[in-house]
């Protein structure tokens, strides 16, 4: 299975450049302070959001994004919205069945 990463500079780059733009699925302040600065977030699109404040805008990705938190092993679910240019920039790497299997095991 290919996933798509982030390290935390990344991810804070754009969800500033996200909120900026209007668009509804953003970090919260809560949930930025609690990132592991030295984290690898795991980025999943699951739909194309045309939608800003209520607005029809350019067609986005809408993304779940698994959070790296800080003195934690286990993520934290959060939503984001981006431009496909910045999705289709992020770095693709592959994950095989077994290391999801050993991944759930040692959770």
């Amino acid at each position: 299975m290919k996933c798509k990463i982030m390290d935390s500079a990344e991810l804070l780059f754009i969800n500033n450049r996200s909120a900026r733009k209007g668009y509804n699925a953003t970090l919260s302040s809560d949930g930025l302070d609690a990132i592991d600065p030295d984290g690898i977030h795991v980025i999943t699109m699951t739909m194309i959001h045309e939608h800003a404040g209520g607005a029809k805008v350019e067609p986005h990705v809408r993304a779940m994004v698994l959070l790296k938190v800080k003195d934690s092993d286990v993520p934290r679910l959060g939503r984001l919205d981006m431009t496909f240019e910045w999705f289709n920039s992020l770095r693709e790497v592959t994950v095989t069945d077994e290391q999801i299997r050993e991944a759930a095991t040692d959770a």
